[in-house]
């Protein structure tokens, strides 16, 4: 896992850790089912120490095995960036909406309070300040975008420096009763 990926996710803790298993084909190119699967590395006690019990496993030696790490559930090729957290289509659609008509829709989290992620934040009740659920936002944007129902627009802002800002497309007018799994799944 990249440093990115892992910052993305908020699991710096487990970078060089994680890694990714797939069919490696000659050409590299992704199988069609997308069957990458996360693993990670762990340490499993041999139970072979002095004393009885967990003072046999804890004074005994130790081998590093790899496991699957379920901790990305529903994580498939190049879609680390672009999990969705929490909170149903309709509200984030909603919020981008108001971010926009309010003129506080700038892509970039550094645009403070321009930033389209703290309207997306109200919605999914999230602290924008927490560096896990800024990801989860941030994930969310990128869901929105690569769904079709929203997208980046570059263009001046009020001092004519080009900007990147997020916007709703037409298809985001259709989402009455999409549940969030049909729009992100």
């Amino acid at each position: 896992m990249t440093k990115r990926e892992a910052e993305d996710l908020g699991l710096e803790n487990m970078l060089g850790r994680l890694f990714r298993f797939s069919d490696g084909k000659n050409n590299l190119a992704l199988p069609a089912s997308g069957g990458t699967q996360w693993m990670k590395l762990a340490s499993v006690g041999l139970g072979n120490g002095e004393g009885e019990g967990l003072d046999r496993m804890v004074s005994g030696d130790s081998v590093g095995v790899v496991e699957v790490f379920g901790g990305l559930d529903g994580v498939r090729d190049g879609e680390a960036g672009q999990l969705l957290g929490g909170g149903d289509l309709d509200r984030l659609v909603a919020a981008v909406g108001e971010a926009q008509r309010l003129g506080a829709n700038r892509q970039s989290y550094r645009a403070g309070d321009m930033w389209v992620g703290r309207y997306i934040a109200r919605a999914m009740e999230l602290d924008v300040e927490d560096k896990g659920d800024r990801a989860r936002i941030k994930r969310a944007i990128n869901k929105l975008i690569a769904g079709g129902y929203a997208k980046e627009v570059n263009r001046n802002d009020a001092h004519r420096t080009k900007r990147l800002y997020v916007e709703l497309t037409a298809t985001s007018e259709h989402t009455d009763n999409v549940s969030e799994m049909e729009a992100f799944g």
